[in-house]
């Protein structure tokens, strides 16, 4: 199972679908206060908890009993708790996105209900809920999707291939044959290049640090607009960037050789996630 401290591309977007689901957790609870409080809402939330609460506020009102708002509360509170279940285990088990995709399905099969009374009527104020709610429901599958991936991403990375076994077992027996002659055996690890790396400026991620890493071990962090030479194996090695915190990641192979290089880092915006490109420069300052 990969332990690198640079998330894969697949796994960052899947981290931002469950930042979705949390912030649709987050807002429903907000809502059961902002509607006795304030008497509004906000959008990219749940619909069966805030009408309940609706329902338990006009019960109130029509009955002089405070009591109905804090039972309907409660009934609202409950039906966000498995949201809250599904994305506090779907870090681990992609089974739990798929399960707040349902329910929120069912939650808004309820609410076309409703918007399809709304309209009947002539009342168009939903409109921008359905709005929201059809950006909701797409993050939440896209969740699925990337969590899906990431599930084959992890299972093969568990299994080594024929190469990878060759190249590891090969290289300790033939390691262990020269100990026995009483013969060194000089790996391409000893020896290292200089390797120059400058930051792009830009506006996204202006104020975070950019941690630089050499086959999963940090060398430096990059300012914005920062550069740093450092020294890194002749043999071949996997260049990678991200920011402090995560929310952008990218990685390199570097091919085995003694010339020092120098990479651009860049920030290339995506639809549900920003990545870091690193892309060789020809006039490198170290030839």
């Amino acid at each position: 199972m990969n332990t690198s401290p640079i998330p894969s591309a697949t796994a960052m977007k899947y981290k931002n679908a469950r930042y979705s689901l949390l912030f649709i957790v987050a807002l429903s609870v907000i809502n059961l206060f902002t509607i006795v409080l304030g008497e509004f809402y906000f959008l990219f939330s749940a619909w069966v908890p805030q009408q309940l609460m609706v329902a338990g506020y006009l019960l109130a009102e029509e009955t002089g009993l405070q009591s109905w708002i804090w039972i309907f509360g409660f009934i609202g509170l409950l039906t966000i708790l498995p949201y809250f279940l599904c994305w506090l285990f779907s870090g681990k088990h992609v089974g739990w996105m798929i399960g707040a995709l349902a329910i929120f399905a069912v939650d808004s099969l309820i609410f076309l209900f409703d918007f399809i009374l709304y309209i009947i009527d002539g009342d168009f104020t939903l409109l921008t809920n359905l709005v929201f709610r059809i950006a909701a429901v797409v993050l939440l599958i896209l969740g699925v999707r990337y969590g899906l991936q990431l599930k084959k991403e992890r299972q093969a990375e568990a299994i080594p291939t024929a190469a990878q076994a060759d190249a590891v077992f090969g290289a300790a027996d033939a390691a262990a044959d020269m100990a026995a002659n009483g013969m060194y055996a000089p790996t391409d690890d000893a020896v290292t290049r200089r390797i120059t790396v400058s930051r792009s400026k830009s506006f996204v991620g202006m104020a975070v640090a950019m941690r630089i890493y050499v086959n999963d071990t940090e060398v430096c962090r990059l300012k914005n607009g920062e550069t740093q030479t450092f020294s890194a194996p002749c043999a071949p090695f996997v260049l990678g960037a991200m920011f402090t915190g995560g929310g952008a990641a990218g990685k390199a192979e570097i091919q085995a050789g003694s010339a020092d290089l120098h990479y651009q880092a860049s920030i290339s915006p995506g639809l549900t996630v920003n990545s870091i490109l690193l892309t060789p420069v020809n006039d490198s300052p170290n030839k």
